[in-house]
């Protein structure tokens, strides 16, 4: 099938059609021209248009949870990619939360036998079983595929675990994701330590159990060397020690969520589940830092940390509901009511050279997998109701995607 992008702004700070509306064809999959206008000869090219019609490279969510294999019942692999597709992803990373969970090179299979529409890359666990005590198999995991080990959402509370991970995974140049809570600290904390918790009279959540993670694995890192990402940082204190380790040169980075940037402790003024999360929101003040952060170039990407979800996990009283955002669908048009349209596709796309995975280009030649997205006003109050952003609108949003031949957008 081929296709026409009618007048589409292609936004990609590393093309040389940045910010140029410009007419392109893809053709067998393949970007095979770009012009300020195609005249069409053949009628049975689907053409592509839409008021403000933007395009980028294809967004990627190298963390995601989608609940299989295992727990289909929160959402499943076939509605998890659907809801890529509606928020515009081209490429999604599976976490190793699942049953069984991926810390072996064989579950990977479950995942390359399964035809999707968007690219699937797969992260692999740094512990067997996400137990903390023993290294899973990591070599094995690298050759079937995996782009990252991680233990989702658990700290390492053994550093012996961490240095030997670090060292092990630089046989191979492997990426060690890690989620940084000391959960002693935590100390079965359920939001953001500070004057909200104590008015709602809810166990706190200090920055300190975040930032003494991320002091001790940085030193632990300047011994070993290797490759270390840190997800989901809440604290624009721990981002600083981050970036002052990048300036020593320590091969390191970090991300941060849409809602870590635009939510805060006091959105739980009415015990709301959804929001819920871990690290938890913080404050207005750290939110605003962050976000100052991310225009520094101090932060790498964002990424929506979904956590696929079923109703009755969020449907009950505060301290019982589970932690955990589901806004793969959303995270585009949430991210930009923080930072500009040019800035979120940067956010949404540098993973790919973190996570060491072929990027995207918008060029003659290149394979076509691109987001679809306009400046719109869309409102979510259909949306799924735990959903944290229900209750917004958004500058832009996605269109769907055009990958691997086909064009699938949203109705």
């Amino acid at each position: 099938m081929s296709y026409l992008l009618r007048s589409a702004k292609i936004i990609d700070s590393t093309s040389e059609f940045h910010l140029q509306n410009k007419d392109i064809f893809i053709e067998n999959g393949f970007i095979s021209a770009i012009e300020d206008e195609i005249k069409l000869n053949d009628t049975e090219i689907e053409v592509i248009q839409h008021k403000d019609l933007m395009v980028s490279p294809g967004w990627i969510d190298p963390l995601v949870d989608f609940g299989e294999p295992g727990f289909e019942q929160r959402q499943g692999l076939a509605a998890g990619i659907k809801e890529a597709i509606k928020g515009g992803f081209c490429a999604i990373g599976i976490l190793p939360n699942t049953k069984p969970v991926i810390d072996h090179g064989s579950i990977l299979d479950y995942f390359n036998r399964n035809k999707a529409e968007v690219n699937i890359y797969v992260n692999g666990s740094i512990s067997k079983n996400l137990q903390g005590e023993q290294l899973s198999e990591m070599f094995d995991l690298n050759q079937n595929g995996a782009i990252a080990f991680t233990d989702y959402k658990k700290g390492l509370s053994n550093p012996q675990l961490l240095k030997l991970a670090l060292q092990y995974t630089q046989n191979f140049g492997g990426l060690v994701v890690n989620y940084p809570l000391d959960e002693n600290l935590m100390n079965d904390g359920l939001m953001h330590e500070g004057k909200q918790s104590t008015q709602l009279g809810l166990k706190g959540i200090s920055y300190l159990s975040e930032e003494v993670r991320v002091l001790r694995d940085l030193e632990i890192l300047r011994y070993t060397k290797g490759k270390m990402h840190f997800a989901c940082l809440s604290s624009a204190k721990a981002v600083e020690y981050v970036a002052k380790a990048k300036e020593e040169g320590l091969e390191v980075s970090c991300s941060v969520t849409p809602h870590h940037l635009f939510f805060s402790d006091s959105d739980i003024s009415n015990f709301d589940t959804l929001f819920k999360t871990l690290p938890p929101l913080r404050t207005k003040e750290n939110n605003e830092k962050l976000i100052a952060q991310l225009n520094k170039g101090l932060i790498d990407f964002v990424h929506s940390d979904h956590f696929a979800l079923h109703a009755d996990m969020k449907e009950t009283v505060f301290d019982q509901a589970e932690f955990g955002v589901e806004s793969l669908g959303v995270s585009f048009g949430a991210l930009t009511k923080s930072v500009s349209v040019e800035k979120a596709v940067d956010l949404m796309t540098k993973a790919y050279e973190i996570f060491d995975v072929p990027k995207p280009q918008i060029a003659v030649k290149s394979e076509a997998c691109l987001s679809l997205f306009c400046k719109d006003t869309q409102n979510l109050s259909t949306a799924n109701s735990i959903s944290i952003w229900k209750n917004e609108q958004f500058e832009f949003k996605p269109l769907g995607i055009l990958n691997q031949g086909k064009a699938l957008l949203n109705s």
